[in-house]
């Protein structure tokens, strides 16, 4: 068996592998702890060393805070000069170009003219806006006086045409017959309609003429006023004017004064302008030192909290998954400590092999043998009824043949022990007809009785023979099925010892299958683990692409963290070490139980083989000869017993045989009693048959 001794400080766990290969595992794994304690203080370092750079860019920063402070002091003093005095210069230059709104030129007099000839073309216009509205107000009235003449010459021709019409109102009063001409002369047949048009048009005519009179003299009244008010206007512009020029002679002299005070400011604001740009360049110029200085300290602090970040993740997830770990199920085991026993799965399967079983008589006298098979009993006889009934009737005709001396009786229980309860009815009663035709008659039996027992001497020798070797062949069939049994016994023995064996090596085999996968399964969880705490570590900062991206002049402590990814990279490698070995171990213990179960599978098959081999070749033979000389034995001892009680009845005590001195009247009175005795007894077995 191979050991595995290297990898307890990487997996927590080791293999002890002596006749058992078992896995422990250590609580406390050397190699994750000292990572563990590693990184903390990785980070403890990393937490110090920014907490000195953070001391020496304070130290920095109140440094250029003062310098800071003492530039920016002067640069707002020199600013509150440059705002004061620039507030007394813009002062004057307000002044100043109040004064002179058109310095460059001719000066404000050619503005103050050049309003002054605005203003007054502006009333020339109104004036002539004026003139147009008189000249249009005139025509308006000429054109109302001339359509007053007309409406009067309107009214003068309607007079006439009244009066016309009044003469003609008298001709028509004469021509009144002459009303055939009114269809041509509507007009002159309805004079007084056409007198009253012409009076509403004189009345509208007037209306006319009085309106445009009104609208006259309303206009004339308008104008008069509005040129009265342009006159004044035009008076009160050439006052202004008057006071304009003696303001603009005063305004000159306060220029010229004012200018010289812009002049002399304008020298004083360009040495403060350039006293202010020098301190400004100074300050700006340390600016630049303690912004650079400033980001130089950011991209440091910020690569740091990054790698602290980095290190402070990477150590929770290290402890969050070596923290998670899966705990292996130990495998079951017994009270006393050893694997959970685990049966073999056969391939081929056991099988019973069945074993006949015969219960052999213990002596020789006892000649009944009973055969068992498969828990079924098996007799060589009648069962129990026929047995009673036989033997109610053996005892009947035997007690009876004594009292009697009867050899017909002794004929007929001959006959029941020979071939019991089958044509012995039959047989009984044929005797009984015989014997009532026989009972007058007397019969020597002495040749009978010489023959007979001649005859039954004869027949018990040979049953003697018979008996003899009867015994001989029950004596070795029992030899032949004792050494049968131990054969089976043995075979039945070695095969348990196989199963035992087999089951405790299976159950060996498959408790170290556990335990060598539990060792798997940790060292795969270790070395995936590890491979994302090294990927994270390198893709986050550790790595080439990551130390590509820093932007400052700190880059992390990748000196020491490349002793730790290391030491992490050499636990991984000892983790998938762990993991092959457990691996390969897994597999040459299948193999090897695999092929121990076979090897115990075709033992226990060919044992069975050969247990059935000595079942039907030695076994049931010598049960069969065994059943076949006992029933042989019993029969030849029943006859032997019977034919025993037929020549001591013959010699002693029959009628034929017998010494008897029995009157003609005791004769008959036997007869009867046999005759009695063979009716009982078909009684019996009549009431049997029932």
């Amino acid at each position: 068996m191979r050991k595995i001794n290297s990898l307890v400080a990487v997996s927590g766990l080791y293999v002890q592998q002596a006749s058992s290969s078992k896995l422990r595992f250590r609580d406390d794994p050397v190699g994750i702890q000292k990572v563990r304690e590693l990184l903390e203080k990785f980070k403890e370092t990393a937490v110090e060393e920014g907490k000195e750079a953070a001391k020496l860019q304070e130290e920095k920063s109140c440094a250029y805070k003062e310098l800071f402070d003492k530039t920016t002091a002067a640069i707002t003093t020199s600013q509150g000069e440059y705002e004061a005095k620039e507030g007394v210069r813009q002062k004057d230059q307000s002044r100043w170009e109040f004064l002179t709104a058109d310095a460059k030129s001719e000066g404000s007099i050619k503005f103050t003219k050049a309003a002054k000839a605005s203003k007054e073309q502006e009333l020339k216009d109104k004036l002539e806006e004026k003139k147009v509205k008189e000249e249009f107000a005139m025509k308006t009235m000429a054109e109302a006086q001339e359509g007053m003449d007309l409406i009067q010459q309107a009214k003068d021709s309607l007079q006439a045409a009244t009066e016309s019409v009044d003469s003609l109102q008298a001709f028509l009063q004469v021509k009144q017959k002459l009303r055939a001409l009114s269809l041509l002369k509507d007009d002159v047949e309805q004079p007084e309609v056409h007198k009253t048009g012409h009076d509403a048009l004189i009345e509208m005519l007037n209306d006319l003429k009085d309106d445009i009179s009104d609208h006259f003299a309303q206009t004339r009244k308008e104008w008069t006023e509005e040129e009265s008010e342009l006159v004044k206007a035009i008076q009160a512009l050439e006052n202004k004017i008057a006071e304009l020029k003696k303001k603009i002679e005063d305004d000159t002299e306060e220029m010229e004064a004012c200018r010289s005070s812009v002049l002399k400011l304008d020298q004083e604001m360009h040495a403060l302008k350039v006293q202010i740009e020098t301190d400004t360049k100074m300050l700006k110029e340390a600016t630049e030192r303690m912004t650079q200085a400033k980001k130089e300290y950011d991209a440091d602090e910020k690569t740091r909290l990054k790698e602290l970040q980095v290190v402070s993740t990477t150590t929770a997830a290290f402890n969050e998954k070596f923290g998670a770990a899966p705990t292996p199920k130990p495998p079951a085991v017994t009270e006393e400590g050893e694997p959970e026993v685990v049966k073999c799965t056969y391939d081929p399967e056991d099988r019973v092999v069945d074993i006949p079983r015969v219960a052999m008589p213990k002596g020789k006298a006892n000649a009944a043998v009973f055969l068992q098979r498969s828990t079924r009993l098996l007799q060589l006889k009648n069962d129990e009824d026929s047995t009673s009934d036989r033997s109610n009737i053996m005892s009947l005709l035997s007690t009876k043949a004594k009292e009697l001396h009867s050899t017909v009786l002794i004929s007929v229980m001959s006959s029941v022990r020979k071939d019991p309860l089958k044509k012995v009815r039959v047989m009984i009663a044929n005797l009984i007809e015989r014997l009532k035709t026989e009972a007058a008659n007397e019969l020597k039996r002495n040749t009978y009785c010489t023959t007979e027992e001649t005859k039954l001497q004869d027949t018990r020798t040979k049953n003697k023979k018979d008996i003899v070797k009867y015994e001989t062949g029950l004596e070795d069939a029992q030899a032949t099925m004792a050494e049968s049994y131990a054969k089976i016994e043995e075979l039945e023995q070695s095969i348990r010892d196989a199963k035992s064996a087999c089951t405790k090596a299976n159950s060996q085999f498959i408790h170290d299958i556990h335990l060598h996968t539990n060792a798997k399964d940790v060292a795969e969880h270790g070395k995936e683990s590890l491979a994302e705490v090294i990927g994270m570590l390198k893709t986050d900062f550790y790595g080439d692409s990551a130390q590509a991206d820093v932007q400052s002049g700190y880059t992390g402590n990748t000196g020491g963290m490349a002793g730790i990814i290391g030491m992490m990279e050499g636990l991984q490698q000892d983790y998938l070490t762990t993991f092959n070995t457990a691996h390969e171990e897994i597999l040459r213990l299948e193999a090897e139980k695999a092929d121990m179960v076979s090897d115990s599978s075709h033992t226990i098959d060919d044992k069975r083989t050969e247990e059935e081999g000595v079942v039907s070749e030695t076994l049931e033979p010598a049960i069969a000869s065994f059943q076949a000389n006992g029933k042989d034995l019993y029969e030849t001892i029943q006859d032997y017993s019977g034919q025993t009680e037929q020549l001591i009845f013959l010699k002693y005590e029959s009628e034929a045989c017998a010494d008897k001195q029995l009157s003609k009247e005791e004769e008959m009175e036997n007869l009867e009693a046999e005759i009695d005795a063979l009716k009982d007894a078909l009684s019996i077995l009549e009431n049997h048959s029932a």
